[in-house]
């Protein structure tokens, strides 16, 4: 594994302490951006953030 990504829509502050970065959710590998959670679970005003590791 080399980096992973969330999505969030009450705690970007919490994720940012921890090493998460914001991205534009463009940004997102293409498998992440194919999935049910990105398409449609989480709404378009989620924060996507990125870990690398």
């Amino acid at each position: 594994m080399k980096r992973v990504l969330l999505l969030t829509e009450t705690a970007p502050e919490f994720f940012a302490k921890v090493g998460f970065r914001r991205i534009a959710r463009e940004e997102a590998d293409a498998a992440v951006q194919g999935s049910v959670e990105f398409r449609t679970a989480c709404c378009q005003s989620a924060v996507c953030m990125r870990l690398d590791l």
